[in-house]
């Protein structure tokens, strides 16, 4: 993959149009506008944050599962499972503090978390 290839998969998360926790986003940001040089001097993190995450095509959907039984959410960007109704309710981890299908509720994370 090269820069330009992964700016375009941080750039939704730059614009704040795929939410994902504070670290993410800054990192989204600071890469998409870095320079030539200092794009090639991230490279690696951006890689190495794009598998972490399922970042790119086809992946968004695989973000999370939830149980056959409806009483859990897995979060497959983080790994742990919530048993929490309201979680399993709003496909939400509470680890990664991410709405992972809910485009409104994705909003309203977005808006408080740019809001504190």
């Amino acid at each position: 993959m090269n820069a330009l290839d992964l700016k375009e998969i941080f750039r939704p998360i730059a614009d704040h149009s795929d939410p994902h926790g504070d670290f993410l986003s800054s990192f989204a940001e600071a890469f998409v506008r870095a320079d030539r040089e200092n794009a090639e001097i991230l490279m690696a993190a951006a890689e190495a944050l794009a598998i972490k995450y399922r970042l790119g095509a086809g992946v968004s959907e695989d973000r999370y599962s939830v149980a056959p039984d409806g009483l859990s959410i897995t979060c497959h960007v983080c790994g742990r499972t919530s048993h929490h109704p309201k979680d399993v309710m709003e496909r939400y981890c509470g680890y990664c503090h991410v709405f992972h299908s809910d485009p409104v509720m994705a909003q309203k994370w977005l808006k408080s978390a740019l809001s504190s």
